[in-house]
Protein backbone atom coordinates (compact mmCIF):
# COMPACT_ATOMS: atom_id res chain seq x y z
CA UNK A 1 0.00 0.00 0.00
CA UNK A 2 1.53 3.51 -1.14
CA UNK A 3 0.58 6.53 0.34
CA UNK A 4 2.05 9.62 -1.20
CA UNK A 5 1.46 13.24 -1.65
CA UNK A 6 2.29 14.78 -4.76
CA UNK A 7 4.91 17.39 -4.42
CA UNK A 8 7.35 20.14 -6.57
CA UNK A 9 10.63 19.01 -7.40
CA UNK A 10 13.46 21.32 -8.48
CA UNK A 11 14.21 20.94 -12.32
CA UNK A 12 17.73 20.86 -11.90
CA UNK A 13 18.77 17.22 -12.30
CA UNK A 14 22.59 16.64 -11.51
CA UNK A 15 23.76 13.28 -8.76
CA UNK A 16 26.32 13.60 -6.05
CA UNK A 17 29.66 13.29 -5.10
CA UNK A 18 30.74 9.46 -5.46
CA UNK A 19 31.92 10.68 -2.11
CA UNK A 20 28.83 11.72 -0.63
CA UNK A 21 26.78 8.03 -1.52
CA UNK A 22 30.10 6.79 -0.31
CA UNK A 23 29.78 8.28 3.32
CA UNK A 24 26.03 7.41 2.97
CA UNK A 25 26.89 3.89 2.87
CA UNK A 26 29.35 4.22 5.45
CA UNK A 27 26.85 5.72 7.80
CA UNK A 28 24.36 3.15 7.00
CA UNK A 29 26.35 0.17 6.99
CA UNK A 30 25.46 -0.88 3.27
CA UNK A 31 27.62 -0.56 0.60
CA UNK A 32 24.57 -1.34 -2.36
CA UNK A 33 24.15 2.54 -1.54
CA UNK A 34 27.59 3.69 -3.00
CA UNK A 35 27.67 5.23 -6.48
CA UNK A 36 29.04 2.15 -8.42
CA UNK A 37 26.09 0.12 -7.26
CA UNK A 38 23.41 3.11 -7.82
CA UNK A 39 24.10 3.82 -11.59
CA UNK A 40 22.26 1.50 -12.96
CA UNK A 41 18.90 2.37 -11.19
CA UNK A 42 19.90 5.97 -11.54
CA UNK A 43 20.46 5.30 -15.50
CA UNK A 44 17.37 3.65 -16.12
CA UNK A 45 15.43 5.78 -14.63
CA UNK A 46 15.72 8.56 -16.85
CA UNK A 47 15.33 9.23 -20.97
CA UNK A 48 17.71 11.54 -21.52
CA UNK A 49 17.83 14.06 -24.94
CA UNK A 50 20.89 15.98 -25.76
CA UNK A 51 20.46 19.58 -26.51
CA UNK A 52 19.10 20.61 -29.81
CA UNK A 53 22.43 22.23 -31.18
CA UNK A 54 20.24 24.01 -34.26
CA UNK A 55 18.20 26.02 -31.73
CA UNK A 56 20.78 27.19 -28.69
CA UNK A 57 23.48 29.20 -29.36
CA UNK A 58 26.80 27.36 -30.24
CA UNK A 59 28.87 29.00 -27.67
CA UNK A 60 26.13 26.98 -25.04
CA UNK A 61 27.18 23.71 -26.59
CA UNK A 62 26.92 20.96 -24.16
CA UNK A 63 29.58 17.76 -24.50
CA UNK A 64 28.85 13.77 -23.72
CA UNK A 65 28.70 12.68 -20.39
CA UNK A 66 32.54 11.48 -18.90
CA UNK A 67 30.73 8.07 -18.67
CA UNK A 68 28.12 6.84 -21.32
CA UNK A 69 26.92 4.00 -18.42
CA UNK A 70 25.22 7.12 -16.82
CA UNK A 71 22.45 7.45 -19.03
CA UNK A 72 20.55 4.12 -20.14
CA UNK A 73 20.14 3.33 -24.55
CA UNK A 74 16.78 2.81 -24.28
CA UNK A 75 16.02 5.19 -21.25
CA UNK A 76 13.03 5.34 -18.38
CA UNK A 77 10.21 7.15 -17.68
CA UNK A 78 11.90 10.80 -16.24
CA UNK A 79 12.45 13.30 -19.33
CA UNK A 80 16.14 15.00 -18.83
CA UNK A 81 17.08 17.36 -21.64
CA UNK A 82 18.29 20.89 -21.85
CA UNK A 83 16.04 23.59 -23.43
CA UNK A 84 15.66 24.87 -26.39
CA UNK A 85 17.53 28.46 -25.11
CA UNK A 86 20.39 29.04 -23.29
CA UNK A 87 20.41 31.88 -20.96
CA UNK A 88 22.72 34.80 -22.52
CA UNK A 89 23.61 36.16 -19.20
CA UNK A 90 25.02 32.20 -18.37
CA UNK A 91 27.74 32.65 -21.01
CA UNK A 92 28.92 35.94 -19.68
CA UNK A 93 29.53 33.72 -16.46
CA UNK A 94 30.98 30.90 -18.04
CA UNK A 95 34.16 33.11 -19.54
CA UNK A 96 33.80 34.76 -15.77
CA UNK A 97 34.60 31.10 -13.99
CA UNK A 98 37.34 30.21 -16.54
CA UNK A 99 39.02 33.53 -15.59
CA UNK A 100 38.25 32.31 -11.85
CA UNK A 101 40.21 29.03 -12.12
CA UNK A 102 36.70 26.92 -11.89
CA UNK A 103 37.50 24.36 -14.78
CA UNK A 104 34.76 23.16 -17.53
CA UNK A 105 32.95 19.85 -16.72
CA UNK A 106 31.70 17.19 -19.04
CA UNK A 107 28.43 16.41 -17.17
CA UNK A 108 27.17 16.82 -13.53
CA UNK A 109 25.34 13.02 -13.95
CA UNK A 110 28.90 10.87 -13.81
CA UNK A 111 29.62 11.35 -10.22
CA UNK A 112 31.75 14.25 -10.24
CA UNK A 113 30.66 18.20 -9.87
CA UNK A 114 33.95 20.06 -9.09
CA UNK A 115 33.20 22.76 -12.19
CA UNK A 116 30.99 24.40 -14.03
CA UNK A 117 28.69 23.88 -17.02
CA UNK A 118 25.00 23.92 -18.44
CA UNK A 119 22.77 21.63 -16.27
CA UNK A 120 20.23 18.93 -17.79
CA UNK A 121 16.72 20.01 -16.21
CA UNK A 122 13.94 17.50 -16.05
CA UNK A 123 12.27 18.89 -19.48
CA UNK A 124 10.89 16.54 -21.54
CA UNK A 125 11.94 16.84 -25.57
CA UNK A 126 10.81 18.26 -27.81
CA UNK A 127 7.63 19.41 -25.99
CA UNK A 128 9.85 21.74 -23.78
CA UNK A 129 7.52 20.93 -20.74
CA UNK A 130 7.95 19.73 -17.18
CA UNK A 131 8.66 16.08 -16.57
CA UNK A 132 7.86 16.03 -12.88
CA UNK A 133 7.30 11.92 -11.20
CA UNK A 134 3.20 13.09 -11.66
CA UNK A 135 3.75 13.37 -15.20
CA UNK A 136 6.16 10.82 -16.41
CA UNK A 137 5.19 7.80 -13.70
CA UNK A 138 1.61 8.68 -12.42
CA UNK A 139 0.37 10.04 -16.14
CA UNK A 140 1.84 6.79 -17.34
CA UNK A 141 0.86 4.55 -14.87
CA UNK A 142 -2.88 5.55 -15.00
CA UNK A 143 -2.91 5.46 -18.81
CA UNK A 144 -1.54 2.02 -18.71
CA UNK A 145 -4.65 0.33 -17.66
CA UNK A 146 -3.10 -1.50 -14.71
CA UNK A 147 -5.82 -2.90 -11.93
CA UNK A 148 -3.30 -2.79 -9.02
CA UNK A 149 -3.29 1.36 -8.53
CA UNK A 150 -6.22 3.38 -6.85
CA UNK A 151 -5.37 7.03 -6.33
CA UNK A 152 -7.88 8.32 -4.05
CA UNK A 153 -8.29 12.36 -4.49
CA UNK A 154 -9.05 14.43 -1.62
CA UNK A 155 -7.86 11.75 0.71
CA UNK A 156 -5.80 12.75 3.86
CA UNK A 157 -3.98 9.97 6.36
CA UNK A 158 -5.05 10.29 9.59
CA UNK A 159 -2.94 7.49 11.03
CA UNK A 160 -0.98 3.94 10.28
CA UNK A 161 -2.33 1.06 11.88
CA UNK A 162 -0.62 -1.98 13.76
CA UNK A 163 -1.73 -5.37 14.73
CA UNK A 164 -0.67 -6.59 18.49
CA UNK A 165 2.72 -7.59 17.31
CA UNK A 166 3.55 -4.10 15.95
CA UNK A 167 2.63 -5.10 12.00
CA UNK A 168 1.44 -2.21 9.89
CA UNK A 169 -1.91 -3.26 8.88
CA UNK A 170 -3.14 -0.53 7.46
CA UNK A 171 -4.04 3.34 7.09
CA UNK A 172 -7.07 5.22 8.42
CA UNK A 173 -7.86 8.26 5.99
CA UNK A 174 -10.17 10.94 6.05
CA UNK A 175 -11.62 12.42 2.94
CA UNK A 176 -13.75 15.47 2.45
CA UNK A 177 -15.46 16.37 -0.97
CA UNK A 178 -17.97 19.31 -1.86
CA UNK A 179 -18.43 19.45 1.69
CA UNK A 180 -18.66 16.06 2.80
CA UNK A 181 -16.41 13.75 5.09
CA UNK A 182 -15.63 10.24 5.83
CA UNK A 183 -13.40 8.46 7.54
CA UNK A 184 -12.20 4.58 6.48
CA UNK A 185 -9.71 2.48 6.51
CA UNK A 186 -7.40 0.83 3.87
CA UNK A 187 -6.00 -2.94 5.15
CA UNK A 188 -2.41 -3.65 3.66
CA UNK A 189 -2.20 -7.08 1.70
CA UNK A 190 1.75 -7.05 2.60
CA UNK A 191 2.93 -3.37 4.18
CA UNK A 192 2.58 0.18 4.44
CA UNK A 193 5.00 2.46 2.39
CA UNK A 194 4.24 6.09 3.59
CA UNK A 195 5.56 9.02 1.06
CA UNK A 196 3.76 11.84 2.50
CA UNK A 197 7.56 14.28 2.27
CA UNK A 198 9.89 15.71 4.61
CA UNK A 199 7.28 17.31 6.85
CA UNK A 200 4.53 14.67 7.22
CA UNK A 201 6.25 11.82 6.91
CA UNK A 202 7.60 12.38 10.28
CA UNK A 203 4.25 13.71 11.40
CA UNK A 204 2.58 10.82 10.15
CA UNK A 205 4.55 8.85 12.52
CA UNK A 206 4.25 10.44 15.22
CA UNK A 207 0.59 10.51 15.21
CA UNK A 208 0.97 6.42 14.70
CA UNK A 209 2.89 6.26 17.86
CA UNK A 210 6.57 6.72 16.54
CA UNK A 211 8.70 9.37 17.74
CA UNK A 212 9.94 10.57 20.68
CA UNK A 213 8.38 9.85 24.06
CA UNK A 214 7.98 12.75 25.49
CA UNK A 215 6.36 14.65 21.93
CA UNK A 216 3.82 11.87 22.20
CA UNK A 217 2.45 11.69 25.38
CA UNK A 218 2.44 15.79 25.38
CA UNK A 219 -0.48 14.76 23.10
CA UNK A 220 -1.65 11.37 24.87
CA UNK A 221 -0.54 9.40 21.86
CA UNK A 222 -0.05 6.01 22.86
CA UNK A 223 3.90 5.52 22.61
CA UNK A 224 4.52 2.63 20.15
CA UNK A 225 8.32 3.16 19.16
CA UNK A 226 10.44 5.73 20.98
CA UNK A 227 12.31 7.59 18.15
CA UNK A 228 13.94 10.71 19.24
CA UNK A 229 15.10 10.63 15.81
CA UNK A 230 11.86 11.13 13.90
CA UNK A 231 11.93 15.01 12.79
CA UNK A 232 14.69 15.53 13.73
CA UNK A 233 18.53 16.41 11.70
CA UNK A 234 16.25 18.36 8.98
CA UNK A 235 18.59 19.55 6.60
CA UNK A 236 18.14 21.93 3.42
CA UNK A 237 20.11 24.49 1.02
CA UNK A 238 20.06 27.88 1.20
CA UNK A 239 20.10 30.53 -1.82
CA UNK A 240 21.40 33.68 -1.62
CA UNK A 241 23.57 35.95 -3.70
CA UNK A 242 24.33 39.68 -5.72
CA UNK A 243 22.33 40.67 -8.26
CA UNK A 244 23.66 43.14 -10.78
CA UNK A 245 21.72 45.30 -13.75
CA UNK A 246 23.01 44.14 -16.87
CA UNK A 247 22.83 45.71 -20.16
CA UNK A 248 21.17 42.49 -22.03
CA UNK A 249 18.32 43.34 -23.95
CA UNK A 250 16.53 39.55 -24.45
CA UNK A 251 16.82 36.49 -23.03
CA UNK A 252 15.30 35.42 -19.63
CA UNK A 253 13.51 38.34 -17.68
CA UNK A 254 12.09 39.62 -20.96
CA UNK A 255 8.59 37.75 -20.11
CA UNK A 256 7.94 40.44 -17.33
CA UNK A 257 8.57 43.26 -19.67
CA UNK A 258 5.23 44.32 -20.65
CA UNK A 259 6.84 45.58 -23.79
CA UNK A 260 8.02 42.06 -24.74
CA UNK A 261 5.49 39.39 -22.57
CA UNK A 262 3.50 38.81 -25.77
CA UNK A 263 6.12 38.17 -28.07
CA UNK A 264 8.04 36.10 -25.55
CA UNK A 265 4.63 33.69 -24.76
CA UNK A 266 4.02 33.35 -28.87
CA UNK A 267 7.52 32.35 -29.31
CA UNK A 268 7.03 29.33 -26.61
CA UNK A 269 3.50 28.52 -27.23
CA UNK A 270 3.97 28.38 -31.27
CA UNK A 271 7.76 27.28 -31.34
CA UNK A 272 8.45 25.60 -28.17
CA UNK A 273 11.57 28.31 -28.59
CA UNK A 274 12.44 31.37 -26.16
CA UNK A 275 13.04 31.80 -22.39
CA UNK A 276 10.13 30.22 -21.60
CA UNK A 277 11.57 26.84 -22.75
CA UNK A 278 13.93 27.12 -19.64
CA UNK A 279 13.20 27.05 -15.97
CA UNK A 280 15.02 30.20 -15.44
CA UNK A 281 18.06 28.38 -14.11
CA UNK A 282 20.66 26.62 -16.73
CA UNK A 283 23.64 27.15 -16.20
CA UNK A 284 25.30 26.10 -12.40
CA UNK A 285 29.18 25.80 -11.09
CA UNK A 286 30.59 23.90 -8.01
CA UNK A 287 33.68 24.29 -6.19
CA UNK A 288 35.25 24.02 -2.58
CA UNK A 289 35.83 27.62 -1.20
CA UNK A 290 39.52 29.12 -2.94
CA UNK A 291 42.20 30.32 -0.73
CA UNK A 292 42.01 33.79 -0.98
CA UNK A 293 38.48 33.25 0.78
CA UNK A 294 39.36 30.24 2.99
CA UNK A 295 42.05 32.18 4.72
CA UNK A 296 39.00 34.54 6.62
CA UNK A 297 37.25 31.00 8.09
CA UNK A 298 37.98 30.23 11.67
CA UNK A 299 40.30 26.92 12.69
CA UNK A 300 36.79 25.60 13.62
CA UNK A 301 35.17 26.17 10.65
CA UNK A 302 38.07 24.72 8.67
CA UNK A 303 37.84 21.79 10.55
CA UNK A 304 34.30 21.60 10.04
CA UNK A 305 34.55 21.15 6.59
CA UNK A 306 37.28 19.42 6.70
CA UNK A 307 34.80 16.02 7.49
CA UNK A 308 33.46 15.96 4.08
CA UNK A 309 35.08 14.03 1.38
CA UNK A 310 37.14 15.48 -1.28
CA UNK A 311 34.82 15.84 -4.17
CA UNK A 312 32.02 17.35 -2.22
CA UNK A 313 31.54 20.92 -3.24
CA UNK A 314 31.22 23.12 -0.27
CA UNK A 315 29.61 25.89 -3.02
CA UNK A 316 27.01 25.85 -5.86
CA UNK A 317 26.40 29.00 -8.04
CA UNK A 318 23.31 29.21 -10.05
CA UNK A 319 22.92 31.37 -13.06
CA UNK A 320 19.97 33.37 -14.08
CA UNK A 321 19.07 35.89 -15.72
CA UNK A 322 16.41 37.04 -13.16
CA UNK A 323 16.41 39.21 -10.63
CA UNK A 324 15.13 37.34 -7.09
CA UNK A 325 14.43 40.55 -5.62
CA UNK A 326 13.96 44.59 -6.18
CA UNK A 327 13.13 43.84 -10.21
CA UNK A 328 12.37 46.45 -12.46
CA UNK A 329 10.01 45.03 -15.52
CA UNK A 330 11.53 47.40 -17.82
CA UNK A 331 15.67 46.40 -16.58
CA UNK A 332 17.54 43.52 -17.26
CA UNK A 333 19.66 41.41 -14.43
CA UNK A 334 22.34 38.97 -14.04
CA UNK A 335 22.35 37.22 -10.20
CA UNK A 336 24.40 34.43 -9.28
CA UNK A 337 22.76 32.25 -6.41
CA UNK A 338 24.90 31.22 -3.73
CA UNK A 339 24.41 27.94 -2.55
CA UNK A 340 26.20 26.49 0.66
CA UNK A 341 26.08 22.95 0.27
CA UNK A 342 27.89 21.29 2.69
CA UNK A 343 25.18 22.89 5.54
CA UNK A 344 25.72 21.77 9.51
CA UNK A 345 22.48 23.62 10.69
CA UNK A 346 19.84 20.99 11.40
CA UNK A 347 16.22 22.00 11.69
CA UNK A 348 13.49 20.35 13.02
CA UNK A 349 9.57 18.91 12.42
CA UNK A 350 7.15 18.54 15.65
CA UNK A 351 3.26 18.19 15.75
CA UNK A 352 0.82 20.29 17.11
CA UNK A 353 -1.63 17.89 18.09
CA UNK A 354 -2.65 14.17 17.44
CA UNK A 355 -4.93 14.63 14.43
CA UNK A 356 -2.85 15.44 11.02
CA UNK A 357 -5.25 17.99 9.54
CA UNK A 358 -3.83 20.17 12.27
CA UNK A 359 -0.05 21.18 10.27
CA UNK A 360 2.89 20.43 11.75
CA UNK A 361 5.79 23.11 13.21
CA UNK A 362 8.57 23.39 11.13
CA UNK A 363 11.81 24.96 11.87
CA UNK A 364 14.17 25.12 9.06
CA UNK A 365 16.88 26.80 11.57
CA UNK A 366 19.38 27.18 9.02
CA UNK A 367 22.49 29.58 9.73
CA UNK A 368 21.95 28.71 13.16
CA UNK A 369 25.42 26.50 13.19
CA UNK A 370 28.74 29.06 12.91
CA UNK A 371 30.31 27.22 10.16
CA UNK A 372 27.45 27.96 7.71
CA UNK A 373 27.25 31.67 8.74
CA UNK A 374 30.96 31.95 7.97
CA UNK A 375 31.18 29.70 4.77
CA UNK A 376 28.20 31.97 3.63
CA UNK A 377 29.68 35.40 3.92
CA UNK A 378 32.68 34.10 2.21
CA UNK A 379 30.70 32.30 -0.46
CA UNK A 380 29.16 35.39 -0.66
CA UNK A 381 31.98 37.56 -1.68
CA UNK A 382 33.41 34.73 -3.74
CA UNK A 383 30.10 35.13 -6.15
CA UNK A 384 30.50 38.69 -6.27
CA UNK A 385 34.39 38.85 -7.33
CA UNK A 386 32.41 36.67 -10.83
CA UNK A 387 31.21 40.23 -11.81
CA UNK A 388 34.26 41.91 -11.59
CA UNK A 389 36.10 39.55 -14.11
CA UNK A 390 36.83 41.14 -17.92
CA UNK A 391 34.76 38.26 -18.81
CA UNK A 392 31.56 40.18 -17.57
CA UNK A 393 32.49 43.95 -17.96
CA UNK A 394 30.88 44.32 -21.37
CA UNK A 395 27.33 43.81 -19.83
CA UNK A 396 27.52 45.03 -16.03
CA UNK A 397 26.23 47.80 -14.98
CA UNK A 398 25.40 48.06 -11.33
CA UNK A 399 24.67 45.79 -8.24
CA UNK A 400 21.28 46.22 -7.11
CA UNK A 401 21.32 43.86 -4.40
CA UNK A 402 22.37 44.10 -1.90
CA UNK A 403 24.27 47.69 -3.04
CA UNK A 404 28.27 48.22 -3.12
CA UNK A 405 28.17 49.93 0.13
CA UNK A 406 27.26 46.70 1.71
CA UNK A 407 30.94 45.41 2.26
CA UNK A 408 31.86 44.23 5.60
CA UNK A 409 31.51 40.40 7.49
CA UNK A 410 28.49 41.34 9.15
CA UNK A 411 26.86 43.82 6.43
CA UNK A 412 26.98 40.35 4.59
CA UNK A 413 25.41 38.41 7.22
CA UNK A 414 22.74 40.90 7.86
CA UNK A 415 21.60 40.95 4.06
CA UNK A 416 22.34 37.26 3.52
CA UNK A 417 19.77 36.83 6.94
CA UNK A 418 17.20 38.90 5.54
CA UNK A 419 16.98 38.12 2.32
CA UNK A 420 18.14 34.12 1.89
CA UNK A 421 15.14 31.44 1.03
CA UNK A 422 15.12 28.44 1.12
CA UNK A 423 16.21 25.91 -2.14
CA UNK A 424 13.49 23.13 -0.95
CA UNK A 425 16.02 20.53 -0.99
CA UNK A 426 14.61 19.47 2.98
CA UNK A 427 15.50 16.05 3.64
CA UNK A 428 16.93 13.51 6.73
CA UNK A 429 13.83 14.08 9.33
CA UNK A 430 13.34 10.56 8.99
CA UNK A 431 16.97 9.79 8.65
CA UNK A 432 18.45 6.16 7.77
CA UNK A 433 21.05 4.60 9.62
CA UNK A 434 22.11 1.49 11.47
CA UNK A 435 19.35 -0.35 14.04
CA UNK A 436 22.11 0.40 16.72
CA UNK A 437 21.94 4.26 15.86
CA UNK A 438 19.88 5.82 18.69
CA UNK A 439 18.71 8.98 16.33
CA UNK A 440 18.10 6.56 13.15
CA UNK A 441 14.19 6.41 12.38
CA UNK A 442 14.29 3.84 9.07
CA UNK A 443 17.37 0.98 8.49
CA UNK A 444 18.93 0.80 4.91
CA UNK A 445 15.87 -0.88 3.37
CA UNK A 446 13.82 2.23 4.51
CA UNK A 447 11.82 -0.08 7.05
CA UNK A 448 10.84 2.00 10.00
CA UNK A 449 12.89 0.73 13.32
CA UNK A 450 11.07 -0.88 16.29
CA UNK A 451 7.78 -2.16 14.28
CA UNK A 452 6.98 -4.33 11.02
CA UNK A 453 5.39 -3.90 7.40
CA UNK A 454 5.99 -0.11 7.23
CA UNK A 455 8.34 1.91 5.27
CA UNK A 456 9.17 5.51 4.64
CA UNK A 457 10.42 6.07 1.39
CA UNK A 458 10.96 9.87 -0.05
CA UNK A 459 13.56 12.29 1.23
CA UNK A 460 12.51 12.36 4.88
CA UNK A 461 14.51 9.03 5.10
CA UNK A 462 17.61 9.95 3.20
CA UNK A 463 20.83 9.02 5.35
CA UNK A 464 22.06 12.51 4.30
CA UNK A 465 21.85 15.72 2.19
CA UNK A 466 24.10 15.07 -0.95
CA UNK A 467 25.65 18.24 -2.79
CA UNK A 468 23.11 19.83 -5.26
CA UNK A 469 19.89 18.99 -6.24
CA UNK A 470 18.10 16.12 -4.65
CA UNK A 471 15.33 15.00 -7.29
CA UNK A 472 17.50 12.64 -8.76
CA UNK A 473 18.57 10.66 -5.31
CA UNK A 474 14.88 10.60 -4.65
CA UNK A 475 14.31 8.65 -7.66
CA UNK A 476 16.87 6.41 -7.23
CA UNK A 477 15.95 5.68 -3.46
CA UNK A 478 12.32 4.97 -5.25
CA UNK A 479 13.37 2.38 -7.43
CA UNK A 480 16.26 0.46 -5.05
CA UNK A 481 13.56 0.27 -2.27
CA UNK A 482 11.22 -1.08 -5.02
CA UNK A 483 13.43 -3.67 -5.73
CA UNK A 484 14.01 -4.57 -2.81
CA UNK A 485 10.36 -5.19 -1.78
CA UNK A 486 9.83 -7.22 -4.91
CA UNK A 487 12.88 -9.41 -3.53
CA UNK A 488 11.08 -9.62 -0.25
CA UNK A 489 14.46 -7.30 1.58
Amino acid sequence: MQIYSSAQNAMIYNRGAIGSYQAWANLVGDQSWTFDNLLPYFSRGIHYSPPNTELRAANASVPAPANPQVYSATGGLLQVSHPNFAQIFASYVNGAMRESGIPEHRDFSSGRLLGSQYAPLTISYPNEERSSSEASYLRTALRSGRKNLKVYPHVLAKRVLFSENKTATGVELFASSHGNTNTFVLNARKEVVISAGVFQSPQLLMVSGIGAQDQLKAHNITVLADHPGAGTNMQDHLDFGPIRETNIENGIGAETDPALRGAVEDEYKVNRTGPLTGAGVDYIGWEKLPAPYRVNLSQAAIQDLARYPPDWPEIEYEITGEALTGAISSKRYGTIITVPVSPLSRGWVNITSADTRDLPLVNPNQLSHPTDRELAVQAFKRARSFFETQAMQPIVIRETEPGANVTSDADILDYIMASSYQNWHTSCTCRMGRANDSMAVVDPQARVLGVNGLRVVDASSFALLPPGHPQSTVYVLAKKIAADILTGA
